[in-house]
């Protein structure tokens, strides 16, 4: 059975800031805990603009929960190819 997040979160907001995105998993989380066995965030951090420069430059960061590097490494080849599937065949 596909789990369902209509009950508590009907439309998931087009163009959402990061934090509105991470509010609206907050509600998932909160209403359903034992579906966030592991977590893993990878996120780009723009850097403020130096002095003389075009481009700002950017770090990657990543925060887990309930997992360790290896099993965090699993859940990220697991999410790529489910955004591999999106990209090519639609699969939600």
């Amino acid at each position: 059975m596909k789990p369902d997040n209509v009950e508590y979160l009907p439309i998931w907001k087009s163009e959402a800031t990061a934090e509105e995105r991470f509010n609206e998993l907050a509600m998932i989380a909160r209403k359903h805990p034992e579906r966030f066995k592991r977590v893993v965030v990878i996120f780009e951090e723009q850097l403020p603009l130096e002095s003389g420069r075009t481009y700002p430059d950017t770090i990657t960061r990543y925060v887990t929960t309930g997992c360790c590097a290896t099993m965090a490494l699993g859940v990220i080849e697991a999410g790529k190819q489910k955004l591999l599937r999106w990209m090519f065949d639609g699969e939600d």
